[in-house]
């Protein structure tokens, strides 16, 4: 089902972004491979699920929510560009098929499929999260990566949407909140831009960062030349290699500091900043 397998390489990246092991890596890029040749479309679109050799019923919110959710936690501990490029391919084909200007939300059946008079909208947050909750999750996310005011929009009428319910009852809301928080709480963006792994400058921002958990942030590994299928929109593109060795970009609101050159004066601002939070 694809809507459980995307929860499932959410948790596997996680497990991934702390012990760094190699199978479960594998794993993951395999989960990609299998995605593209079974799954998806070549309109963009996915399928529910893949029994007896062949994919079958056509994808709900659900399906997209939690792909494009495990995708970016993928992309975040790998930094492998093919998953950020598949999860915003899914994230836009969800808008068209599943958002609803007159609810300022998401239905849970595609508006061209929907056969009953009158669609479905989810919104509480039981064993799994609902579809809208991960959407919420989703688009504040890439409205971080991006600055794409349309992401940030429909993440702000989606909001108001969920506070008719959330205010009365927020334990069933969970994963709602959970997305409230850390909308609130990003407070920075590290983007490390790094000729090549061998860079020594490179390998001491990896030791650092490598096994951290930063709730209220995101750090972002690039490399210009093996990254470069990363698609124009993302923010960090702009950011370049100063003196041909690994640069360190501190930033907040798509506000970036001068580049660090050099890894201790770096550490020394960046524990500056997120000790006074």
């Amino acid at each position: 089902m694809t809507d459980w397998n995307g929860l499932m390489i959410a948790g596997l990246s996680a497990y991934y972004s702390v012990t760094k092991r190699r199978d479960i890596l594998e794993i993951l890029v395999n989960y990609l491979s299998f995605f593209k040749d079974h799954l998806l479309k070549g309109d963009g679109s996915i399928f529910h699920l893949y029994i007896d050799n062949q994919a079958k019923v056509d994808g709900f919110l659900d399906d997209y929510a939690f792909s494009i959710f495990g995708f970016i936690e993928v992309f975040e501990s790998t930094m492998k560009s093919e998953f950020l490029e598949m999860a915003k391919s899914l994230l836009d084909v969800s808008i068209v098929k599943f958002w609803s200007d007159d609810e300022n939300a998401f239905y849970f059946t595609s508006n061209d499929k929907c056969e009953t008079a009158i669609n479905t909208l989810e919104f509480f947050d039981g064993a799994v999260p609902s579809g809208n909750s991960v959407m919420f999750y989703v688009l504040n996310k890439f409205y971080l990566y991006s600055g794409i005011t349309d992401y940030f929009e429909k993440a702000e009428r989606l909001e108001k949407t969920f506070a008719k319910f959330a205010d009365s009852n927020p334990s069933a809301y969970n994963f709602f909140n959970f997305g409230l928080q850390k909308k609130f709480s990003h407070n920075f963006e590290v983007v490390i831009v790094y000729p090549d792994e061998n860079d020594d400058e490179f390998k001491k921002y990896k030791e650092f960062f490598e096994g951290k958990y930063f709730p209220n942030g995101t750090v972002i590994f690039f490399n210009p030349n093996y990254n470069n299928k990363l698609s124009n929109f993302l923010f960090w593109n702009d950011y370049k290699l100063v003196q041909d060795k690994a640069t360190a970009y501190l930033c907040s609101n798509f506000s970036c500091s001068p580049p660090f050159t050099n890894f201790e004066l770096f550490v020394k601002e960046f524990e500056r900043k997120i000790n006074a939070k």
